[in-house]
């Protein structure tokens, strides 16, 4: 294998671009408000709505956090830090949705892990739009 020279890496950094993790959570957070929306519209319910607005935030909240940590200003970047900001994810989803009844009243657990679902299956269907958008090129 031939390594390539710093112009032929630029090029190829400049042909397919990575998709900042910022904007996943920020399509998280946008894919959970609709479905919140949706789901409060079709059941007339407020207490539904909310527990589907606090589904989207166990996963975008938890995964911001995460993100910070790891491509934060002044992170190391290391496999170490990756884990134990993953760690610390997962510990924060655990607690969120333990406190779910206490700190949502009427708590609709149907409509939060809908949403939960549907926020957590963005990352899937970017790595899909990522790996069709460079088969195309």
């Amino acid at each position: 294998m031939i390594p390539l020279t710093r112009d032929e890496a630029r090029a190829l950094i400049a042909k397919s671009p990575s998709l900042s993790p910022w904007r996943v959570i920020a399509l998280q957070a946008l894919i959970g408000v609709i479905v919140a929306v949706i789901w409060g519209g079709l059941s007339r319910n407020l207490p539904s709505f909310i527990s589907a607005l606090y589904g989207a935030a166990v996963v975008v909240v938890p995964g911001a956090l995460m993100v910070r940590g790891v491509f934060g200003r002044g992170a190391g970047r290391s496999l170490g830090g990756l884990l134990f900001w993953e760690i610390v994810k997962l510990a924060l989803v655990a607690a969120l949705l333990a406190m779910a009844p206490k700190w949502v009243l009427s708590l609709n657990w149907v409509a939060l892990l809908v949403t939960l679902v549907l926020c957590l299956k963005v990352n899937g269907l970017v790595l899909l739009w990522q790996g069709s958008k460079k088969s195309r090129v």
